[in-house]
């Protein structure tokens, strides 16, 4: 079997766990198979990725990467040749699943290019016209206001075989916008529940302790301020050193966010530690070892909750708390523009019992979630 993923990389580790999630399917169902990535999903070189799978780069974007090592592409910008050929729009011959993981892609929140919507058109289009199955696997959807996100999905529903949902929030978003296919339209969870952890050596003495997930999307997204959110990261330290907890910062993207830790840590009164460089499985697994995590982070709630780890979200998209939904579970998103409430509901989960009760509480969940997630894959593999 053959496969092309895009929408995939790894400098955000929720991303990386969302191709890891993919690669362990296909390894589990088609062992021997070919996958095939875009030149720049993974820039720390295809040999960072643990798999049995035969991982290669896009044959044509590979002398996309040298033309832009050896200043080609400015060459064809002054003869004025389309920067589209240089885009991950081409066929791989043979290829018999093409399977989209971005996670959150149509939605009037990102000020997607026009070349960039017309990359994604021509790579299904042209896949489509080789009898490729495509696949996009469960996304957030919405707002759905602009023209340019309009004409997207009605690009997708045009060439997809299977769209899937992961909320219902943005189910209401595409049923109102009536661009897609009903019969296409899938509602599956997030599917990382079913990647195992790596918990790496040396932070034995974070075990136990509240991790704290920055994000900067707080910021530009959110219409929250740094001063915000330094404010209650500051209370959140305090809370957990009353109950003797060791406080802790995981960065779970890349530049960004370790810019966002560095600047908390330089107001900090005290040492605190920062864990960073680490790979998508082994900050799943830092947050498995956690008693409680304030994470900005979608992927940092989910891999808590399908670790049975108490969690709360400091978020600023519908996907949060309906992520929460999925495990039944309610008043879990902190506004910190409320300081001294917020900090109240960091105190309520660091006391034992309430946090032995959402841990028990999710071992009756997370069951129901991973099986969700392989009726997903079931219904991939009858297409």
């Amino acid at each position: 079997m053959k496969f092309v993923l895009s929408g995939v990389e790894t400098q955000n580790k929720g991303a990386e766990l969302m191709l890891y999630a993919i690669l362990q399917e296909i390894e589990r169902k088609y062992p021997d198979s070919d996958v095939y990535l875009p030149v720049d999903s993974v820039r720390q070189g295809l040999a960072y990725i643990s798999t049995s799978l035969n991982l290669h780069y896009k044959p044509i974007q590979v002398f996309r990467d040298w033309a832009t090592r050896n200043h080609i592409k400015g060459v064809f910008r002054r003869l004025h040749i389309p920067d589209i050929i240089w885009r991950d729009i081409y066929y791989v011959k043979g290829t018999d699943y093409l399977i989209d993981g971005s996670g959150f892609h149509y939605s009037d929140v990102w000020n997607h290019s026009h070349l960039l919507m017309q990359e994604r058109k021509l790579l299904m289009k042209v896949n489509k016209r080789h009898g490729v199955k495509i696949v996009l696997m469960p996304q957030a959807f919405g707002p759905l206001q602009s023209q340019k996100i309009k004409d997207g999905l009605a690009e997708v529903d045009r060439y997809a075989d299977i769209i899937m949902v992961r909320d219902n929030v943005s189910m209401t978003y595409l049923e109102k916008s009536a661009l897609l296919s009903s019969h296409k339209v899938k509602r599956f969870t997030d599917y990382t529940s079913l990647v195992e952890p790596v918990i790496p050596a040396g932070y034995e003495h974070l075990y136990d302790g509240v991790c704290i997930i920055p994000n900067g999307r707080l910021f530009d997204k959110g219409n929250y301020t740094f001063e915000e959110y330094l404010t209650f990261v500051q209370g959140v330290i305090k809370i957990a050193k009353k109950y003797h907890k060791v406080p802790y910062l995981l960065n779970h993207e890349g530049v960004a966010d370790t810019e966002i830790a560095n600047q908390i840590i330089e107001c900090m009164e005290e040492p605190i530690d920062f864990v960073d460089n680490l790979n998508a499985l082994e900050v799943k697994g830092i947050i498995s070892t956690a008693y409680l995590v304030v994470s900005s982070r979608f992927h940092g709630l989910a891999s808590s909750l399908n670790t049975l780890v108490p969690c709360l979200a400091t978020g600023w998209s519908h996907k949060y708390a309906e992520l929460f939904h999925d495990y039944d579970i309610e008043n879990t998103i902190i506004d910190f523009s409320d300081c001294d409430n917020a900090i109240d509901k960091v105190a309520e989960l660091l006391e034992e019992s309430a946090n032995n009760a959402f841990r028990k509480h999710l071992s009756t969940k997370v069951p129901k979630i991973k099986e969700n997630v392989r009726k997903m894959w079931d219904e991939i593999w009858a297409i």
